[in-house]
């Protein structure tokens, strides 16, 4: 009797030491939740953010022709928030924004951009050149335009996808099965009027 005690007492000692491990482990998991939380905004922080990314976009000097937020896309714990944008500005004011949306302590992403010179109309998808046609001035002919045919040349309309993301909180457990009774009793008192 005092042997298989003193298994009871070892497997004991052998789960505290365990537990030990996983209480630490189950802190160092409510930390990085903790860090990744503060990437994903509340559902009462999303219009804030919106609203510094579009701020964001016109301290670097570019002129919104559309910022139209889409559907959210609902994953597991959390939800995609897409919004189309449509940009004018030069190269380098839409490098600036990139970088600012780049530091936001939110995460953003900036997806399947597209494009093309004001003057030319030429296209280009993410990331590939864009040669505007070169615009010939007679010397001294014209020239008083040049400044405005050089901003017309160097400007750009962008047209991307922002994405960001915000923490959904998981449904108290049995609230769906309640929801699907719910449904179903109420379809069932349609069926027998």
């Amino acid at each position: 009797d005092i042997s298989a005690e003193e298994t009871k007492l070892k497997q004991t000692k052998a789960n505290a030491d365990e537990f030990a491990k996983y209480q630490k482990l189950m802190e160092e998991k409510k930390a990085q939740f903790a860090i990744a939380s503060k990437q994903l905004p509340q559902t009462d922080e999303v219009p804030m953010l919106l609203k510094n990314i579009s701020q964001a976009g016109i301290d670097a000097g570019l002129s919104f022709l559309l910022f139209m937020p889409e559907p959210e896309k609902t994953k597991n714990f959390y939800a995609e928030i897409p919004v189309k944008m449509e940009l004018s500005g030069t190269y380098h004011d839409l490098g600036v924004f990139f970088d600012r949306v780049a530091g936001m302590s939110r995460i953003v992403n900036i997806k399947s951009f597209e494009m093309n010179s004001a003057l030319s109309g030429k296209k280009g998808k993410g990331g590939s050149s864009i040669r505007p046609k070169a615009v010939n001035l007679a010397k001294g002919k014209g020239a008083k335009n040049q400044g405005a045919v050089q901003d017309a040349v160097s400007t750009l309309n962008i047209a991307c996808l922002a994405e960001t993301y915000k923490f959904i909180e998981a449904p108290a457990a049995g609230s769906d099965n309640q929801e699907a009774q719910d449904t179903g009793k109420k379809e069932k008192g349609k069926k027998g009027k």
